[in-house]
Order: C-alpha cells, then structure tokens, then sequence
C-alpha cells in the first residue's frame, strides 16, 4: 500500500506544477492574442482614418482650385467688360465642388452616426 501512495504522489508531484505552467501559458497566450487583435483594429482604423483625411485633402484642394479660376474668370470679366462662358464654366465648377464637399461630410457624418450606435451597443 505504502508503495501505490507513493506513486500517486509522485504522479501527483510531477502533474501538478505541470499543469499550473500549462495553464499559465495558455491563459499569457489567450490575452497576447486578444491584445494582437486589438491592435490589428486600432491599425485598421488608423488606416481609415488616414484615406478619409486624405479624400478631405482632396477635397480643399479642389474647392482652392475652383476658387481661384472663378477668381481669375471674374477678373477677366470685369477688365473686358463682358461675362463670358468662362464665368459661366468657373461657377458651375465651383458649384460642384461644393456640392463634393457636402455629400463627401453628409457621408462621414452618417458613417460616424452608425459608429456610435455600435459602440453603445
């Protein structure tokens, strides 16, 4: 009898501190991969953010653009005397630049409502 107790307590000795690392390891892994997938999303996000920014760029730099040649279409205008296709061309074009810009925030902005009706879910 005395020599099956001390097998058990052997197996016991050699399972034991074998399954507290196993255990351990397994629980470092699960929170290392959990912490991985949160910083893929934070990339990700980052990453949309980052060609939102870019469009908006886009963006100003059109509305510049169509300030600026109906700007120079006005000038011309005045210093001729008449109102030609030009001015006609330049306010259309800033229009629809307006117009770009409107719909790109309208866009942004109800993607960002959504966005925060998931994070309160």
């Amino acid at each position: 009898m005395d020599t099956i107790a001390s097998i058990i307590a052997s197996v016991i000795a050699a399972v034991v501190p074998t399954l507290a690392m196993f255990l351990f390891q397994h629980t470092y892994k699960k929170n290392d991969e959990r912490r991985e997938k949160k910083a893929e999303q934070a990339r990700e996000e980052r990453r949309q953010a980052d060609a939102r920014h870019q469009e908006w760029e886009g963006h100003i730099l059109q509305s510049v653009n169509a300030s600026l040649a109906l700007g120079e279409a006005t000038a011309e205008a005045i210093k001729t005397g008449k109102a030609n296709g030009e001015v006609t061309a330049a306010l259309k074009y800033a229009q629809d630049v307006k117009h770009g810009q409107r719909d790109f925030l309208a866009k942004q902005g109800i993607k960002n409502i959504y966005a925060c009706k998931g994070e309160t879910a």
